[in-house]
């Protein structure tokens, strides 16, 4: 039963990021930061919440050094 459980929260999970993905895909106005924007959909939803904490708190910051 527990392996049941897991598996439909896995596909309810894969089916809501499928729509985000697409509504923010079909909005996006570049086609060449596509991947960018995926890229940070998936670091927004599989990071640790440690990390996402450090950043809402400003003890770690996102900058331009960070990204080349």
């Amino acid at each position: 039963m527990a392996q049941t459980k897991f598996l439909l929260e896995r596909e309810v999970f894969v089916r809501c990021m499928k729509h985000i993905v697409n509504m923010y895909v079909r909005d996006f106005p570049s086609d060449e930061l596509i991947s960018d924007l995926i890229s940070h959909l998936f670091n927004c939803v599989f990071s640790p919440s440690e990390f996402l904490n450090a950043m809402n708190d400003d003890k770690m910051q996102y900058g331009q050094e960070t990204m080349e």
